[in-house]
């Protein structure tokens, strides 16, 4: 049975973006879209971040057609901001535009009438309503080095999900998972990318263990160690990449 608890993770999000995202008008599909995005920014206490269209079709389960579609979309309608519209080896950098009141189509939207507690109370019930803060935080005793831990394993699965062979994932070390988490979503999004690329192969015997790759294999692909190369008339070789020495 799931059992969501703060301690193993939570996003901070304004609640007025909250409640303006529940007047938008939105389709279902814009919707769990726009919650990856947020996930994936205010989750990490960033405001854009990396995400390409398989990245957001994995995590969502929408085809990656649409997606691109949709977040075309929601750039258009000023929902999403575009930071950086990316190119061949790097995804475009998005996030919430959190000034709803340039949301086109969704102008007059207020977040100014505030549901009173009589309002929440179902009429057919005998009145009773559990108070709740407004703002409630999480309980003092709990140690910013577990939330941090919890961070640290929803990064992996991420990232896991993202490369074709799945082996050895608990042969990775909750060192190496927290040294991945350093080097960030962005850069090792883009370095399973590269290695996609290099591996024409559709055969998953020829790709290294999960564990493999993410314990030493990503090196070669980080941006330190790896360099586009367009292909020279007359070179035999079938890849257009190569190793910075």
């Amino acid at each position: 049975m799931a059992s969501p608890q703060l301690e193993n993770g939570y996003v901070r999000i304004a609640n007025d973006l909250i409640e303006a995202l529940a007047r938008a008008k939105l389709n279902g599909t814009q919707r769990r879209i726009l919650d990856v995005i947020i996930r994936n920014t205010y989750g990490y206490n960033k405001k854009t971040a990396s995400l390409s269209d398989s990245f957001i079709s994995k995590a969502t389960g929408i085809h990656q057609k649409q997606v691109n579609r949709e977040v075309n979309n929601l750039i258009d309608i000023f929902i999403v901001h575009l930071e950086y519209k990316g190119d061949y080896n790097n995804p475009r950098k998005i996030g919430l535009n959190k000034n709803f009141e340039k949301w086109r189509g969704n102008e007059n939207i207020t977040c100014n009438e505030k549901v009173t507690t009589n309002e929440l109370v179902d009429k057919s019930s005998n009145g009773n309503v559990e108070k709740v803060p407004t703002n409630p935080l999480p309980k003092k005793d709990i140690l910013k080095t577990d939330i941090k831990t919890n961070e640290y394993e929803d990064f992996f699965e991420l990232i896991w999900n993202l490369y074709p062979k799945k082996k050895g994932k608990g042969q990775v070390s909750d060192t190496q998972k927290k040294k991945l988490y350093k080097i960030g979503i962005e850069e090792i999004t883009k370095a399973i990318e590269r290695c996609k690329k290099e591996k024409t192969e559709t055969d998953l015997k020829y790709w290294q263990n999960g564990s493999t790759f993410f314990n030493s294999g990503y090196v070669d692909y980080l941006d330190s160690n790896y360099e586009e190369q367009t292909k020279v008339e007359g070179d035999s070789q079938p890849t257009d990449w190569r190793w910075k020495r």
